[in-house]
């Protein structure tokens, strides 16, 4: 039976909020087409047994696995290992799926194959109409690819099966779709159009892909044997970056098919537990630059390609930034701030230029100077 989509679920003591993730992929009209690797990475509580029970419900789509404690990134290794699905997505075992955008994102990777686009109709994305949400025929396109006097699509990958499909997703303070939720943003960049497949070089300064957004070929992370830092926290940079220098298409769906809660308290993301976690936080940093440092050496890597890496790891970067700000506020912190940032500007320019984040920038700009009143703010 032929797998058109794998979704992992990396587990960790999830007893609570598992069930409610299983459900909402479990879907009937979705089953034969979809693979879910259900990782129970040595829970001390139950969350095996519910894995095993809807292994047994479910034998053709849920795939457990148990192993040995190895931390999230050990997780999505897990499923990247044991994935037979065309595309491949990870999925928290805290968070869940809307299941209308997870049986359209299913309908479209299966268009694909012939020809169809979105919610299973051919489109003419020569006619500025792609999809709900699309532009319309009298608004004027931003993105490179466009006649803009035509306002007509270029064409030449209507028919191409993306390596990325790009959707959205909704923040949600709680933990059923009955919380108040927000979107991470209203659209991925001004002039989308959703449905049309993009040259990733011609969006690559435009939209930033983050985990809970992405779909990607599976084909491409076997064929790149593309491995995860285990025994770690905030490995999502290095399972997002790390396909880039191989993508070479990306489509953008309208939907926000990913909930994901941040009611949970003791999550990786918490200030308090940033400051806890910041040696690991250090581990994925410093394998980002190995990456990077890999990237500049590779003889075909685009511009566009090394430009965007360079922005998220700066955004990785401002993060560690942000840590500092909650230590201890004293001379002995800001000399470590400004150690860092020397560090960062000798060896990897690229990076230490495209920040964009504006605390860092007024840091600079004063000379860090400002590290002491930043730092009190970051406690109000």
């Amino acid at each position: 039976m032929k797998k058109w989509l794998t979704v992992v679920v990396p587990s960790y003591n999830a007893e609570k909020y598992l069930k409610h993730n299983l459900d909402s992929l479990c879907l009937e009209e979705v089953l034969e087409d979809l693979e879910i690797i259900a990782v129970d990475d040595g829970s001390t509580d139950t969350t095996g047994k519910i894995i095993d029970e809807y292994a047994e419900k479910y034998p053709d789509t849920v795939v457990p696995v148990h192993k040995e404690n190895g931390g999230h990134g050990s997780g999505i290794n897990a499923g990247i290992k044991n994935a037979t699905g065309k595309y491949f997505r990870v999925m928290d075992a805290d968070d869940w799926a809307d299941g209308e955008d997870l049986k359209e994102l299913i309908k479209y990777i299966k268009n694909q194959e012939t020809e169809e686009r979105y919610n299973g109709r051919t489109q003419g994305i020569d006619e500025c109409s792609c999809v709900r949400g699309s532009l319309r025929s009298d608004e004027e396109p931003e993105s490179l690819g466009y006649d803009e006097k035509s306002c007509k699509a270029d064409t030449s990958l209507e028919n191409t099966e993306a390596d990325i499909i790009a959707g959205g997703f909704y923040w949600v303070y709680g933990h059923d779709d009955t919380a108040p939720k927000k979107t991470e943003f209203d659209k991925p960049f001004e002039g989308v159009q959703y449905g049309h497949v993009y040259r990733f070089d011609d969006i690559a300064d435009k939209a930033y892909i983050k985990m809970h957004s992405m779909t990607i070929r599976t084909e491409i992370l076997k064929e790149q044997d593309i491995k995860i830092d285990e025994h770690c926290y905030y490995v999502d940079t290095e399972y997002i970056l790390y396909p880039i220098p191989y993508v070479e298409t990306v489509v953008f769906l309208d939907d926000h098919l990913y909930r994901y809660s941040i009611s949970r308290e003791g999550q990786s993301m918490n200030p308090q537990q940033m400051m806890k976690n910041r040696a690991q936080y250090d581990k994925v940093l410093q394998s980002l630059y190995v990456f990077y440092s890999k990237v500049l050496e590779m003889e075909d890597i685009s511009d566009g390609k090394r430009i965007y890496i360079e922005h998220l790891i700066s955004r990785v970067y401002a993060s560690r930034i942000k840590i500092l700000l909650w230590d201890k506020i004293c001379p002995e912190t800001r000399k470590e701030l400004i150690k860092m940032e020397e560090q960062l500007k000798r060896n990897f320019p690229g990076i230490f230029n495209s920040n964009l984040n504006k605390a860092v920038k007024l840091l600079r700009a004063s000379g860090y100077l400002l590290y002491y009143p930043a730092a009190l703010i970051r406690r109000l």
